[in-house]
């Protein structure tokens, strides 16, 4: 292999991915169009995998876990609420902090740290534990008391 022949391939390889890029890239190039989402925000809120609408093709992208596809999807969809905003039961007691808010899905910090889910129409309250072994398990009993407050 003479010295031109290696440095068009040495050429050849530094500018292969920035070909597969422009190759992905350009997928439906041209018309201007951007993927639509198509998953209701109930349904995100929920925890289901946001479904993308691009042109005639649908895909959707989802985390390993359920507990983590509702976390992102709270965050992502939902908003942030206030800094000071906690989570108090029926009975007035306190929950925990709450950090971010969609539809009557909340995230919210319990008093020994773990993050939770709760579900403020059914007073359910997730942890990552509770579907992966080996993650952090709040101790706060479920169902909480309804009706649930944040303030």
């Amino acid at each position: 292999m003479n010295r031109m022949t290696l440095s068009r391939s040495k050429s050849l390889l530094l500018l292969a991915p920035a070909i597969a890029v422009l190759a992905c890239s350009s997928h439906g190039a041209g018309d201007g169009s951007s993927p639509t989402l198509v998953t209701s925000q109930q349904a995100l809120c929920a925890g289901a995998a946001p479904e993308y609408a691009y042109g005639t093709e649908r895909y959707a992208t989802s985390a390993a876990c359920p507990f983590e596809q509702q976390l992102d999807n709270i965050v992502k969809f939902g908003s942030a609420l206030p800094a000071a905003a906690n989570v108090y039961d029926a009975s007035g007691a306190k929950i925990g902090a709450a950090s971010n808010g969609c539809d009557h899905w909340l995230i919210a910090t319990d008093p020994r740290g773990v993050t939770v889910i709760v579900d403020r129409d059914s007073g359910e309250l997730r942890s990552h534990g509770n579907v992966h072994p080996g993650q952090p398990v709040s101790t706060v009993v479920s169902p909480l008391p309804l009706p649930l407050t944040v303030k």
